[in-house]
């Protein structure tokens, strides 16, 4: 985030209130990180600020006065300011009377009440004035886009008191398309309206006839752009509409009719405020038009619903783009953890629906069996894992709950997580590691800090792999902790995951925790979780319980569900014989079979075939779903089949027979996964699905959603879509099973082998067009989606399923020639540099990619969408040997030929510079250590130094020395290339006439050296070597381009 100096204007606009905020907002993790927020005013102007009323009030001996035009600051923090804040007023208003209630200069909230507020105490807050007077008798011919050239001029080109830029604020549209205001827009993250007309207002032509007719003052042009659906309104809006997804957007609207004269008018509809665009939040202010903006005090339930926008916008942005600060409340910081491990259902929510399911008195049994005594009460402080099995509806769900409910209770450390099939993302081992990660964070708040610098290293925790994952949050932080209390997790429906395999594979490496992990497993019995268990070496403490065999937990509950009191003995024969039918099953009174076959042979037997065809189609979806749907995400699936229906909710429990449930918020879901087995498995069912047409059928469905008509149209003006969210994430997952179901019965009905390589390559096409399409042209489809049918494709591969398709030449299309390459290649973005400047390294750290040129340059560009970042180029001021950034990529190190500088990536500020050794040796490896407090360097002297980076006190060490023998028939010269490991505790130097050679620096202690296997033993040259993150092997690469790996401690 940049900061950027601001000369003060006046004396008392430092003034640092201390008083704290009466209320603080819910902490909100999920804005955009960029660097400022603009505020905009009510009545008229540009669409890219917070909006408010121009009125002016009547004269008091102590109104304020109107206030300056231009860019001025009225407040400042004594610390660098975090986020910059605009207000803009609108027609009539000025950049101070706009504000401040009846005039009042203490009622000036921008400048007397936020200084105040948590968060936004953190800004510099400036006010924009205009010359935007309708009184004014000249005849003007000023228009909206002037006014916004003024603002965009203002932010760049004002100048501070070290004369540096002022890179802040918007008239966000016009500053996309000129190159000189760039930075100016790249550090807009958010926008509030306050009352804004984004579609006109029919008073607007009423007021220039007021004007021209009563006052004898010519029409204002600015005026009557800001008539109901003007063009230069709906010009704007459309040009915004590309680019608002990159913004934060709170838009308010009054609900009040304003005076005037002797009426009372509605200024400005709900409806003209609101931009309707997805992700907009909006809110109804208690105020009219004129009242909008201005307040009688902090407590004003209108100026805390507006603060209370604010600091969460400023806390969300502040958050994303620094490191947290350690000031901020652990619940806050648990909340940012939250949102950056991708955690949308608190982790109680299952176990809260089966635990209410319990009934007291049942369960208990486990409480005595010896398997779970042993696992519970482990007499050894290692890790120790229990293994519970159970048959289909046999209870186990509620069985974990009633465990995890005990160990609660017990005041131990527990953590949980139920897997489901019905929902695709709580059967992946990443969602399960992500979950107990944020449980553990949780209990304790000393880890939510670690987790968070992996955050700010760049690790993506949504999108990770689950060894990422596990090496990065549980190897290196969590399983580290020397406690000797243990920790519980209950892992309930393995059988039900992607990869059980692989789930208990990962879990069983907490034997090598520092403190006792205690894993529970509870799942079906199957011959692949089975022989996974096998597998476990006999150092690991692994019991098994089994869960058949308690018919009391069953008696019970058929007594409860009953209700048979009347004759004792007739209960206990009713009990008894449905126990015993119902093969120690809960959720049926007899054989299941036979139970789902009535209800399979009820829908089967429908004499309506609507009703059938209905039934059909809404279990083809939930059977199949990729997770559990809801009721108007199916009605807006089904179309046809739906329509017309007046209570679809009813209808799906009336046509379904039992085989489907809704509970109390909506979601559709199969009674039990046995029920999903059953209508799956075989065709000799009075009725089933059918696997492939289900998958057929969802695929057409999303396809017709996503090519619906008037699409666009109908988002814009926020119909509800529920359904084309589902779509949009889940149509390629039925493309996939439908080509697989299709190829299989082709290979039962032997078709032509050709017909079916031919479609297996054109879906393989379409996929890899898919991916680079979205690589390349990303931005471009960002701003102008309908580009997909006519701009992308004729810059597509010639050989491309998009350009064979689309991209080939045709009437009133492009066309392209001088493609290098008939396919797609490897590439997603360049970087370009001036014509004779070349890269000599690149490093790719975390959030960030930096480019070294031989000047003395470095550039920076985002990794995600590799545009420059605002602090680039940094410009060390001389040639580089070498550059390096810490784990997060807050920091850079460049190492040149006469000095060494440290700098802040974010600001591009340098933070130290240091003179180099009067050696002079060349640097051939870096790394940031202790916390990014000192920079650990080796040499081509064969010494490892450090440097601390105190600012007031830098100063150099030496590690080691690394004193090589040299080996007979080889010649020792100075090290060409040098390896340090991520904790800086091993480091590999390698040589031209002599092998390469591994050392600890703490010592140093030679490890040995890496021998070429050829016909004879050989040094072979390595040009490049790094070590392993997670091993002490090292990967390097030989002069002639073949890459090793070498395991000394193998």
């Amino acid at each position: 985030m940049r900061h950027f100096p601001f000369r003060k204007r006046r004396s008392d606009e430092s003034r640092q209130p201390q008083r704290t905020s009466p209320e603080i907002p819910p902490f909100n993790p999920n804005f955009g990180p960029n660097a400022s927020t603009a505020i905009d005013s009510d009545r008229h102007g540009s669409s890219s600020f917070l909006k408010t009323s121009g009125h002016h009030d009547s004269r008091k001996r102590n109104e304020i006065s109107l206030g300056p035009l231009g860019l001025n600051a009225i407040f400042t923090p004594k610390s660098s300011p975090k986020v910059d804040i605009v207000f803009i007023h609108g027609l009539g208003g000025a950049s101070r009377k706009t504000w401040s209630k009846n005039g009042d200069p203490d009622l000036l909230w921008p400048q007397k009440f936020l200084p105040l507020e948590r968060y936004i105490c953190l800004s510099r807050i400036f006010t924009f004035g205009y010359n935007a007077n309708f009184r004014s008798a000249r005849k003007v011919s000023t228009s909206i886009l002037d006014f916004a050239k003024d603002l965009l001029f203002d932010l760049k080109c004002a100048k501070g008191h070290e004369e540096e830029d002022l890179n802040i604020g918007k008239a966000y549209i016009l500053g996309q398309n000129d190159p000189k205001y760039e930075a100016v827009i790249k550090a807009i993250s958010a926008v509030t309206f306050l009352a804004t007309p984004h579609r006109g207002t029919n008073l607007a032509e009423s007021l220039n006839w007021i004007l021209r007719s009563t006052f004898l003052i010519s029409p204002k042009r600015y005026v009557s752009e800001l008539g109901k659906n003007s063009f230069t309104l709906q010009k704007l809006n459309e040009q915004f509409r590309h680019i608002a997804p990159r913004l934060e957007i709170v838009s308010f609207y009054e609900t009040q009719a304003t005076p005037v004269g002797p009426l009372s008018v509605m200024i400005l509809e709900r409806d003209s405020s609101i931009l309707g665009y997805p992700g907009e939040i909006s809110r109804a202010l208690d105020a009219d038009h004129h009242n909008v903006c201005k307040y009688d005090g902090p407590h004003d339930p209108n100026y805390i619903a507006v603060r209370n926008a604010l600091q969460s916008l400023i806390a969300s942005i502040v958050s994303a783009t620094e490191p947290i600060d350690d000031s901020s409340s652990n619940h806050e910081k648990v909340v940012i953890l939250r949102s950056s491990l991708g955690i949308t259902d608190m982790p109680d929510t299952d176990y809260t629906f089966f635990r209410d399911q319990w009934l007291q008195g049942t369960c208990e049994w486990v409480l005595n069996e010896k398997g779970y005594l042993e696992w519970f009460h482990s007499p050894t402080p290692k890790s120790s894992f229990l293994w519970m099995t159970g048959g289909a509806a046999a209870g186990k769900s509620v069985l974990s709950s009633f465990i995890i409910n005990h160990i609660i209770e017990q005041g131990l450390c527990c953590q949980y997580f139920f897997i489901r099939f019905a929902d695709r993302r709580k059967r992946t081992l990443s969602l399960l590691l992500r979950s107990i990660a944020y449980q553990i964070a949780s209990s304790k708040p000393d880890l939510v800090g670690k987790f968070l610098q992996l955050r700010d290293q760049g690790i993506d925790f949504k999108t990770a792999s689950p060894r990422t994952i596990w090496e990065h949050v549980f190897k290196a932080i969590i399983l580290n902790i020397p406690e000797d209390e243990p920790m519980y997790w209950v892992i309930d429906g393995l059988d039900e995951a992607d990869e059980p395999r692989q789930m208990i594979r990962l879990l069983l490496e907490v034997s090598q925790s520092a403190m006792p992990v205690r894993v529970l497993f509870v799942s079906r019995e199957s011959s692949e979780i089975a022989a996974s268990f096998q597998k476990v070496s006999p150092e690991l403490r692994l019991n098994f319980v089994r869960i058949e065999g308690h018919r009391e937990d069953l008696i019970y509950y058929i007594q409860q569900e009953l209700g048979l009191s009347e004759d004792e003995k007739l209960r206990e024969n009713v009990c008894e014989t449905i126990a015993r039918e119902s093969q120690n099953n809960f959720l049926l009174p007899v054989g299941m079979q036979a139970f789902y076959d009535r209800m399979a042979l009820s829908i089967a037997q429908k004499t309506d075939s609507t009703q059938r065809i209905l039934a059909s189609a809404i279990l083809q979806y939930v059977t199949t779903a990729l997770r559990v749907l809801t009721v108007t995400e199916l009605s807006q699936a089904l179309h046809e089949e739906a329509f017309g229906i007046l209570d679809f909710q009813r209808s799906i429990m009336d046509v379904c027979s039992g085989f489907v449930v809704i509970n109390q918020d909506g979601y559709v879901a199969m009674v039990h996964q046995t029920a999903r087995e059953y209508l799956l498995d075989g065709i000799d069912r009075p009725f089933h699905v059918e696997r492939s047409a289900a998958h057929k059928k969802i695929f057409l469905s999303c396809m017709k959603s996503l090519m619906t008509v008037g699409l666009r149209a109908k988002i814009d003006n926020k119909q509800q879509r529920v359904f084309l969210n589902y779509a949009a994430s889940s149509w390629h997952a039925y493309l996939a099973a439908t080509l697989a179901d299709d190829e299989e019965k082709q290979n039962d009905d032997r078709p032509d082998q050709a017909q079916v390589i031919v479609k297996r390559e054109l879906a393989t096409s379409w996929a890899e067009d898919f991916a680079k399409i979205v690589g390349k042209f990303g931005e471009t489809l960002r701003q102008d989606p309908g580009s997909i049918y006519k701009l992308v494709p004729p810059f597509c591969p010639p050989a491309s399923a998009i350009y064979q398709q689309f991209g080939k030449m045709k009437d009133n299309s492009l066309s392209v020639s001088g493609f290098s390459n008939q396919n797609w290649d490897d590439s997603l973005a360049r970087l370009s540099f001036d014509p004779d400047t070349y890269a000599t390294s690149i490093s790719a750290i975390g959030v960030q990619i930096a480019t070294l040129v031989p000047s003395g340059t470095v550039f920076l560009h985002d990794s995600s969408n590799f545009e420059e970042t605002v602090a680039s180029p940094i410009k060390h001021g001389g040639r580089i040997y070498t550059m390096v950034s810490n784990t997060s990529a807050t920091l850079l190190v460049t190492y040149g030929y006469h000095t060494i500088k440290l700098w802040q990536t974010r600001t591009g500020n340098c933070r130290l510079s240091v003179d180099n050794l009067q050696s002079r040796p060349r640097p051939l490896a870096m790394l940031f250590m202790d916390d990014d407090k000192s920079l650990l360097v080796g040499s081509d002297d064969r010494r490892i130094r450090a440097l601390d980076l105190n600012p007031e006190s830098p100063t150099w060490r030496i590690v080691a020395n690394l004193n090589e023998p040299e080996l007979e028939g080889h010649f020792l010269n100075s090290p060409n290339h040098m390896a340090l490991d991520q904790k800086g505790k091993l480091v590999a130097a390698a040589y031209r006439g002599h092998p390469l050679s591994a050392w600890e620096i703490d010592g140093p202690v030679h490890i040995g050296h890496c021998w070429r296997t050829r016909d004879v033993l050989a040094r072979g040259e390595v040009i490049e070597a790094v070590w392993h993150p997670h091993q002490p092997e090292i990967l390097g690469l030989y002069i002639e381009g073949v890459i090793f790996r070498w395991r000394r401690y193998a």
